[in-house]
């Protein structure tokens, strides 16, 4: 890759030669440095999606609530659209993807429908055709300009061998997972793969507080994640294996392009990466009152990448969430490109997160101590 093509993704701090490919040099794009903060507090930000005009459509996850930032002077007002299922309706937004022009596909995850918005004024709301359709509805990583989108469903969920833990009831928890592509304006499907799900099982507990039973909850292990997918803009769907870890690109006509395997950081899981990894992204969360013994088995080694790991990027990248040692002070995104190379490597902090990017930049979550999310942007100096 040559330097002129680094700026153009933003403020290069270091070149150093790749070893996976030979010829590729790596960039290391510290974001921590020239950003500008948003108006707005969330609790859970799981998609944000950048308009012509430069306004925002932001999804609280948390809240189930999809938000308009449209002047970054101004704090963001909540699109009040009735909650149910009828036209126009939703009720609870899970995340969002850009269509073509400033179409956007919202999707509500309660009741697995989705809403088209021509910017931020809904115009239909419809649930999917066809049964292998509507099994990923809730469950959609992706979509493209030509109305392409990409989900997954569980194949094959095996017994525990274990009588305490229960057989997960989240798809990409299962034992394998299956990648699908399908249509805004068809039932017709593909299964593009099948990839390692996030298998670990789940251990019922009960929350104790002051001696007294407080409700149960299900503890799944935080080190057993699954294989990823998600779609570019041009209807490219990217696959994330993790044993190798690499890089598949599948094109809108089938062909495929597998990367070769990427090195990363092998990090045991001792006791205190454990702690930090039930932490996780909520800090003081109730998980944390539960020892790690009392977690379903842990595998011996983290994997490469978290969940929810995959962002795609303008100009055919993608951008996928490594997994972090308890003792780094950030967090690396891997940048690779549609070779399966990585190319660059963009640094964020700790408590923070990358949620989306657009042609002003690259937007960033960031947690405070209150546990409150706010929205940061990093120039993308095109």
């Amino acid at each position: 890759m040559r330097i002129t093509e680094l700026v153009l993704l933003g403020v290069v701090i270091l070149i150093s030669p790749l070893a996976e490919s030979g010829a590729t040099q790596v960039s290391v794009i510290d974001t921590r440095t020239k950003r500008t903060p948003l108006p707005g507090e969330f609790t859970r930000v799981s998609g944000v999606r950048e308009l012509r005009d430069g306004s925002l459509l932001i999804v609280d996850r948390g809240e189930g609530t999809l938000f308009l930032l449209a002047d970054r002077q101004r704090e963001p007002r909540a699109i009040g659209l009735p909650k149910g299922d009828g036209p126009l309706e939703y009720r609870r937004a899970f995340n969002i993807f850009a269509l073509g022009g400033d179409s956007s596909l919202l999707v509500d995850g309660q009741s697995a429908r989705w809403l088209i918005f021509d910017g931020a004024r809904p115009i239909r709301s419809f649930s999917p055709e066809g049964d292998k359709t509507r099994a990923i509805a809730s469950n959609i990583c992706g979509a493209s300009t030509s109305g392409l989108v990409v989900g997954f469903s569980a194949f094959g969920e095996r017994k525990p061998t274990d009588p305490r833990l229960r057989i997960p009831s989240a798809p990409r928890d299962a034992d394998s997972i299956r990648i699908i592509r399908g249509s805004l304006y068809s039932s017709a499907v593909d299964t593009l793969a099948t990839v390692r799900g996030g298998w670990g099982g789940g251990v019922d507990r009960v929350n104790w507080v002051n001696g007294r039973a407080q409700g149960g909850i299900t503890l799944h292990n935080p080190g057993t994640v699954e294989e990823q997918a998600c779609m570019t803009s041009d209807g490219h769907t990217v696959v994330a294996r993790s044993q190798p870890y690499r890089v598949e690109w599948i094109a809108p006509n089938g062909a495929r392009t597998q990367g070769p395997p990427l090195s990363y950081e092998r990090i045991r899981f001792t006791e205190a990466e454990k702690r930090a990894a039930i932490s996780g992204d909520y800090p003081g969360s109730i998980l944390e009152r539960f020892a790690s013994s009392e977690y379903p088995p842990w595998p011996a080694e983290a994997p490469p990448f978290v969940r929810d790991a995959l962002i795609p990027l303008p100009n055919a990248r993608v951008a996928i969430r490594r997994w972090a040692a308890a003792k780094d002070a950030m967090i690396r995104y891997d940048v690779v490109d549609r070779r399966g190379v990585r190319v660059s490597t963009l640094l964020v902090g700790k408590n923070e997160r990358l949620v989306g990017a657009g042609r002003t930049g690259f937007y960033i979550v960031t947690i405070d101590e209150d546990d409150v999310r706010r929205l940061r942007v990093f120039p993308d100096q095109r």
